[in-house]
């Protein structure tokens, strides 16, 4: 009986022990994963939760991403310098329509890591992506792509910044529409016709004016060149394949228009 009673306490002993193990380790599991995470899984993290937060337009969660001094550089938009210059302009304009969602989503990208002989202070980020756009009830279109390359920057053990962007090389997505360009430029008194803010719902405000011969729209920060096409009243905005025809009054001025990407209607506005 005694040699059992001892038994039965080892018995118990053991147990005790491997539950405590089994504590200590699963309670332990998270500083192991930390431990064990490589700078290259730490800026791939650190990517993912930038472009989710983007997406969502967590303008906190942008922020929190972004150093100080960020920098971003857009091939067609300018220069930002300033986290709150860079945050205003997410805000303004990706996020500034409740109407029109953008969604950015991820093509390839390589990490290559920055060193200072054998410690890594850095990473750059290079890569392509794509973004859709949803206006209205009107199903989501893809509108663009580009490539893009950031540097992230350690600012403490596990800890990662955005200090660099660049967004390059943006090129409407899908073949351009078939209908070729007119041979010879408008006139003032031609462009004057389609001068003025048109809106629509689910649309932001268009607004049309004229640089020498050129008609121009802003939008999203940008005047950009609406080109004539062979088609009567209809442009072509090169920077997005988007196709703006407009419908006129008898006199020849613009009262409507319809915008169309890649052959499809996505939207419609009137004379403001």
């Amino acid at each position: 009986m005694m040699n059992d009673q001892k038994t039965g306490d080892n018995s118990m002993t053991y147990k005790t022990s491997a539950r405590t193990f089994m504590f200590s380790l699963l309670a332990a599991a998270p500083l192991f994963a930390a431990a064990q995470a490589t700078p290259q899984s730490q800026v791939e993290a650190a990517e993912a939760a930038f472009w989710q937060a983007y997406n969502a337009c967590d303008h906190a969660t942008i922020a929190s991403r972004l150093a100080g001094d960020v920098e971003f550089y857009h091939d067609m938009g300018g220069a930002l310098k300033g986290k709150d210059s860079l945050g205003a302009a997410v805000r303004n304009n990706i996020c500034g329509n409740p109407q029109e969602k953008t969604r950015r989503q991820a093509g390839e990208s390589q990490v290559f890591l920055l060193k200072q002989g054998a410690q890594v202070y850095g990473a750059l980020v290079s890569g392509t992506h794509t973004f859709h756009i949803k206006r209205g009830t009107a199903a989501e279109a893809t509108e663009g792509k580009a490539r893009y390359s950031h540097v992230w920057l350690q600012k403490s053990p596990g800890t990662w910044e955005l200090s660099r962007a660049v967004s390059y090389d943006h090129q409407p997505f899908g073949a351009a529409p078939a209908t070729a360009a007119a041979k010879s430029a408008l006139t003032a008194a031609q462009i004057e016709r389609y001068v003025g803010e048109f809106t629509g719902q689910g649309m932001p405000p268009l607004a049309f004016s004229r640089a020498g011969n050129d008609l121009t729209v802003a939008y999203e920060g940008k005047n950009l060149v609406l080109h004539p096409l062979d088609k009567p009243h209809t442009f072509l905005v090169k920077e997005n394949n988007a196709e703006v025809e407009f419908m006129a009054d008898a006199s020849g001025h613009a009262t409507a228009l319809v915008v169309r990407m890649n052959g499809s209607p996505i939207g419609e506005a009137k004379r403001k």
